[in-house]
């Protein structure tokens, strides 16, 4: 099986090393407007997950708040396995996930 990410609106393949989550999602007004990058792969069962990271401007953020940035990258995996619509990392449209059949 393979991760295929699809624009939303259009259905077109589109092409992304990670999409995007606002942290609003898992932190509420705390972390409102940090953008988590999220980088999905599948794991040993076959199932999605991801590798969650912050960008040098947001981990700035976090640790000028004295939060921890592994635990709120850890809380943001767990919910965005659970998600369906994502964002685009350059554009901003919605995205969603496809597993496709493996070729």
């Amino acid at each position: 099986m393979n991760i295929c990410w699809k624009d939303a609106e259009t259905d077109e393949i589109v092409d992304v090393e990670y999409v995007l989550l606002d942290g609003y999602s898992i932190g509420d007004r705390f972390l409102e407007g940090v953008m988590f990058r999220c980088k999905a792969f599948l794991d040993e069962k076959g199932e999605l997950d991801f590798e969650v990271t912050l960008g040098p401007d947001e981990q700035d953020y976090l640790e000028r708040k004295k939060a921890s940035v592994t635990d709120w990258c850890e809380d943001m995996r767990t919910y965005a396995v659970g998600y369906d619509i994502y964002t685009h990392p350059t554009s901003g449209r919605d995205l969603y996930y496809d597993l496709g059949e493996q070729q």
